[in-house]
């Protein structure tokens, strides 16, 4: 199964609520990866909400909300493993350098910077061009690029 396979089939099953086999499918195409890490916290929230359920321990408001957490929280990792897919698609997997404690939105971020400078350098070298990116700056979701011409 392609990237885009899976990801479809785990938003699928996210929508018929099959939660733990969307996780466990997520789980199974995220082998070595950092991501998997997020899915086992998030199976087992998942089991301990199950378990609390069980035993009437949470009332039903609790249980639809922390479910909606647990679905977001899956549908976030589902888009950051979509995003690395691309990436290594585009040779870029030596450069995705996701540092641990930073937020998704960092990361993503992060990523995005790269590639737009590796985009420019590529297209500089391919028109015989000597532009030279200097420096990348982030604000407010937009990525500013420094280049030098000469």
């Amino acid at each position: 199964m392609d990237g885009n396979t899976i990801t479809s089939a785990i938003r699928s099953l996210i929508t018929r609520d099959d939660l733990n086999r969307a996780l466990a499918l997520l789980g199974e195409h995220l082998q070595n990866h950092h991501l998997l890490d997020e899915v086992i916290i998030q199976s087992a929230k998942l089991k301990d909400l199950d378990k609390n359920v069980r035993m009437g321990l949470t009332v039903l408001d609790q249980q639809i909300l922390i479910k909606n957490k647990i679905r977001k929280d899956v549908l976030d990792i589902v888009r950051e493993f979509e995003i690395v897919q691309k990436l290594e698609e585009n040779s870029y997997k030596e450069l995705i350098k996701i540092e641990p404690n930073s937020s998704k939105g960092d990361s993503i971020l992060a990523i995005e910077e790269i590639k737009a400078k590796k985009d420019i350098e590529l297209k500089a070298n391919q028109e015989k061009s000597s532009i030279k990116v200097k420096g990348i700056e982030s604000q407010e979701g937009k990525v500013k690029i420094d280049i030098n011409q000469k």
